[in-house]
């Protein structure tokens, strides 16, 4: 009895981690796509980004900066991307397959940036 037991739960934790698994992949699909993106604040810029099926973002931003390189993921409905030249942090939410909002910061500089699907 506890073998059987045993087996069903195994079962069932390992059909609830595929479905969590599963939840993300559907979320980033539904993302997957070219962005354009508006940051200010403390600098102020544009973004053409594009987000992979696999939730994967890779970018080039412009502004009152040189140019730069961003590269991040989104998971779920949560952004996360940076510049490895400068260490600038962008985080934020995707608030429908069409835009999202959040927040960056790079040392003392911070701001708001927004995103919308072309």
């Amino acid at each position: 009895m506890a073998i059987k037991l045993r087996g069903k739960f195994t079962s069932l934790a390992l059909l609830l981690v595929m479905a969590s698994f599963s939840t993300a992949a559907v979320a980033a699909v539904s993302y997957a796509g070219t962005w354009h993106a508006y940051f200010d604040g403390g600098n102020t810029g544009t973004c053409q980004i594009r987000i992979a099926r696999s939730g994967d973002l890779s970018g080039m931003c412009k502004g009152n900066l040189p140019a730069f390189k961003v590269s991040g993921d989104v998971s779920g409905n949560q952004v996360h991307f940076g510049v490895a030249s400068t260490g600038a942090r962008f985080s934020g939410v995707m608030v429908s397959s069409t835009h999202g909002i959040g927040h960056w910061e790079n040392g003392e500089n911070s701001g708001a940036w927004y995103i919308r699907k072309n």
